[in-house]
Protein backbone atom coordinates (compact mmCIF):
# COMPACT_ATOMS: atom_id res chain seq x y z
CA UNK A 1 0.00 0.00 0.00
CA UNK A 2 1.37 3.53 -0.94
CA UNK A 3 1.55 6.06 1.50
CA UNK A 4 -0.42 8.62 -0.21
CA UNK A 5 1.14 11.96 -0.63
CA UNK A 6 4.30 13.19 1.02
CA UNK A 7 4.71 16.92 1.87
CA UNK A 8 8.20 17.42 3.64
CA UNK A 9 9.21 13.97 4.57
CA UNK A 10 5.42 13.40 5.91
CA UNK A 11 2.76 11.24 4.40
CA UNK A 12 -0.60 11.01 4.62
CA UNK A 13 -3.30 8.87 3.43
CA UNK A 14 -6.58 9.82 2.36
CA UNK A 15 -10.11 8.14 2.99
CA UNK A 16 -11.79 7.14 -0.52
CA UNK A 17 -15.19 6.54 -0.60
CA UNK A 18 -16.56 5.12 -3.97
CA UNK A 19 -19.95 6.58 -4.72
CA UNK A 20 -22.88 5.59 -7.41
CA UNK A 21 -22.10 1.94 -8.81
CA UNK A 22 -24.50 -0.95 -9.70
CA UNK A 23 -26.42 -2.77 -12.44
CA UNK A 24 -29.32 -3.79 -13.69
CA UNK A 25 -27.80 -7.50 -14.77
CA UNK A 26 -29.13 -7.16 -18.00
CA UNK A 27 -25.91 -7.95 -19.76
CA UNK A 28 -23.73 -11.39 -19.52
CA UNK A 29 -21.12 -9.60 -18.62
CA UNK A 30 -22.64 -7.22 -16.17
CA UNK A 31 -22.47 -9.62 -13.39
CA UNK A 32 -18.74 -10.57 -14.40
CA UNK A 33 -17.93 -6.61 -14.07
CA UNK A 34 -19.49 -6.62 -10.72
CA UNK A 35 -17.49 -8.84 -9.38
CA UNK A 36 -14.36 -7.50 -11.03
CA UNK A 37 -15.27 -4.46 -9.10
CA UNK A 38 -16.36 -5.93 -6.26
CA UNK A 39 -12.76 -7.81 -5.83
CA UNK A 40 -11.17 -4.76 -6.44
CA UNK A 41 -13.08 -2.92 -3.82
CA UNK A 42 -11.94 -5.98 -1.68
CA UNK A 43 -8.52 -5.76 -3.07
CA UNK A 44 -8.61 -9.47 -3.68
CA UNK A 45 -8.08 -12.08 -6.41
CA UNK A 46 -6.64 -11.12 -9.89
CA UNK A 47 -7.23 -7.49 -9.06
CA UNK A 48 -5.13 -6.78 -5.97
CA UNK A 49 -2.76 -4.83 -7.05
CA UNK A 50 -0.74 -3.99 -3.99
CA UNK A 51 -1.40 -0.17 -4.56
CA UNK A 52 -4.95 0.20 -2.71
CA UNK A 53 -5.96 -1.38 1.12
CA UNK A 54 -9.63 -2.51 0.39
CA UNK A 55 -12.17 -0.14 0.28
CA UNK A 56 -14.47 -0.72 2.72
CA UNK A 57 -16.79 2.74 2.45
CA UNK A 58 -19.44 3.11 -0.30
CA UNK A 59 -22.61 4.00 -1.79
CA UNK A 60 -25.13 2.25 -3.98
CA UNK A 61 -27.64 3.77 -6.01
CA UNK A 62 -30.74 3.28 -6.34
CA UNK A 63 -33.29 1.81 -3.74
CA UNK A 64 -36.42 3.63 -5.97
CA UNK A 65 -37.45 1.26 -9.00
CA UNK A 66 -37.25 3.29 -11.80
CA UNK A 67 -33.10 3.88 -11.58
CA UNK A 68 -32.30 3.87 -15.26
CA UNK A 69 -28.67 2.92 -15.35
CA UNK A 70 -27.51 1.58 -11.96
CA UNK A 71 -30.26 -0.93 -11.07
CA UNK A 72 -32.37 -0.97 -7.74
CA UNK A 73 -33.11 -2.47 -4.67
CA UNK A 74 -36.80 -2.97 -4.66
CA UNK A 75 -39.18 -4.09 -6.97
CA UNK A 76 -41.93 -1.61 -8.53
CA UNK A 77 -43.81 -1.78 -5.20
CA UNK A 78 -41.32 -0.39 -2.82
CA UNK A 79 -41.39 -3.46 -0.56
CA UNK A 80 -40.17 -6.43 -2.16
CA UNK A 81 -36.20 -6.76 -2.29
CA UNK A 82 -34.08 -7.61 -5.14
CA UNK A 83 -32.85 -10.53 -4.03
CA UNK A 84 -30.66 -11.19 -7.02
CA UNK A 85 -28.72 -7.94 -6.32
CA UNK A 86 -28.85 -8.36 -2.65
CA UNK A 87 -27.50 -11.27 -2.61
CA UNK A 88 -24.62 -10.21 -5.07
CA UNK A 89 -23.78 -7.97 -2.64
CA UNK A 90 -23.44 -10.67 -0.03
CA UNK A 91 -22.07 -13.29 -2.14
CA UNK A 92 -18.86 -10.76 -3.14
CA UNK A 93 -18.17 -9.80 0.76
CA UNK A 94 -19.50 -6.34 -0.38
CA UNK A 95 -21.90 -6.34 3.07
CA UNK A 96 -20.11 -8.23 5.68
CA UNK A 97 -19.24 -7.10 9.47
CA UNK A 98 -16.28 -5.33 8.51
CA UNK A 99 -17.72 -3.18 5.86
CA UNK A 100 -18.98 0.70 5.96
CA UNK A 101 -21.26 0.33 2.74
CA UNK A 102 -24.76 1.78 2.31
CA UNK A 103 -27.43 0.96 0.40
CA UNK A 104 -29.50 4.41 0.17
CA UNK A 105 -32.76 4.90 -0.01
CA UNK A 106 -33.09 8.00 -1.90
CA UNK A 107 -37.27 8.33 -1.43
Amino acid sequence: VKAGRCVAGVCHSFPIVVGEFGSNFVLANDLLLFNSFANYLNNVNAVADGLHSSITSWFCWSYNPDSGDTGRIVKNDLITFEWTKLNCFVNCNLINSTSNGLILKLR
